[in-house]
């Protein structure tokens, strides 16, 4: 529970000499602008308007309150101009990925392509080994035909 004196005393309070009492700063300066709330006292809000305590005081939580808003600001301006770098760097990377995929699907096509180019070759050379392999066992039997009839001419020769 807070009690008067941590109110009276604390930061936000002052001596006020014109009517030689502690008093909020709040209070101060809302009477110096003329902004009396209700209060059971009836001092008038006149007195305080010319008051030259009253006028540092109110200028002091002005400057306060302008250093805040100044480092509101400040805060916020590199905050958007954090965020404005990260956008463009995901800007300049979503364009990279992109260009990245359309480097992969044109790599891909000309895979397919040589692929394509590959399995004709392929059944090419296939082709060519069944026509080599069947020459080959053709002049094996060539071979073995001229070999046979070598042989009956050798026999007839000789007989």
């Amino acid at each position: 529970m807070i009690n008067a004196d941590e109110i009276l005393y604390g930061p936000d309070s002052f001596y006020c000499e014109k009517f030689s009492c502690r008093m909020l700063k709040e209070r101060c300066v809302n009477r110096q602008m003329g902004l009396r709330k209700r209060t059971l006292s009836n001092m008038s809000v006149a007195v305080c308007s010319e008051c030259p305590q009253g006028e540092l005081l109110k200028n002091e939580c002005e400057a306060q309150t302008e250093r805040f808003e100044s480092q509101t600001m400040t805060e916020e301006e590199k905050l958007g101009i954090d965020v404005k770098q990260v956008l463009e760097e995901f800007e300049v990377l979503d364009r990279r990925v992109e260009s990245l995929i359309e480097l992969a699907r044109n790599l891909k096509q000309e895979r397919d392509a040589l692929s394509v180019k590959l399995e004709a070759q392929q059944k090419d050379v296939l082709r060519m080994l069944k026509e080599i392999e069947d020459l080959h066992s053709g002049r094996d039997r060539r071979m073995r035909q001229t070999a046979t009839m070598m042989e009956k001419i050798k026999l007839v020769g000789l007989a």
